[in-house]
């Protein structure tokens, strides 16, 4: 198998595992939610399994004070620009919700941020700017695929998308996936909290998106 083959392999294979979850898992154990477990198991292990082959460690791939700075100085204008967009959202729909801003969310979602750009810039994208020459082509396919993976919410895949775009192209400039990780779980608060539930209902993705639950 070449190199090309295994890599593009590796990205089914990561994808496969997350796919598994969100349509084949959760439409058999709908209110369990620890039989996903195995599923982000096998993911994170594929991933941790093609770095051990290719010799990368976690500071290689963004998991350190390396460039954490010079990445937070990419991510202010565009955590700025978000705040006002979506804090203008919530001020002219009325639909503010203080209870989503429970303290412990302030914990959980920016680790969740974390763990989710460990696998999309520390993996996905790394693999896929190893597959194509221009690194913009890299960063666009990155957000695209990290959009599809949240069919079939459509505004949430648009808002990932622009998302993807935005963290893939700081990565590339630092590579520091906990400053991209914390502001990822940021702004997925702020998103719960401000907007109008006509416009995004739910931040379920999958099966379980036909369930109607709420955040």
């Amino acid at each position: 198998m070449t190199l090309r083959s295994a890599t593009l392999s590796e990205l089914a294979a990561v994808v496969a595992s997350i796919l598994l979850a969100v349509w084949v898992i959760v439409p058999l154990y709908p209110s369990n939610r620890f039989m996903m477990i195995p599923s982000a198991i096998a993911a994170i292990g594929i991933v941790v399994y093609s770095m051990r082959v290719r010799g990368e460690a976690v500071k290689d791939v963004g998991i350190s004070t390396h460039a954490f700075m010079p990445a937070l100085r990419l991510l202010i204008i565009p955590l700025v620009v978000a705040v006002v967009v979506f804090g203008g959202v919530s001020l002219s729909t009325n639909t503010f919700r203080w209870e989503t801003l429970a303290w412990y969310k302030l914990i959980t979602l920016p680790a969740w941020g974390i763990l989710q750009q460990f696998v999309l810039q520390g993996f996905v994208y790394r693999r896929i700017r190893s597959l194509v020459e221009s690194p913009n082509h890299a960063i666009g396919w990155t957000a695209i695929l990290f959009s599809l993976v949240h069919l079939p919410n459509f505004p949430l895949m648009l808002l990932t998308l622009v998302g993807g775009l935005v963290w893939t192209w700081v990565y590339s400039k630092a590579p520091n996936i906990i400053a991209i990780g914390i502001s990822h779980g940021l702004l997925s608060l702020l998103v719960m909290a401000t907007m109008p539930k006509r416009l995004l209902p739910t931040l379920s993705v999958g099966y379980k998106y036909f369930l109607s639950q709420s955040f």
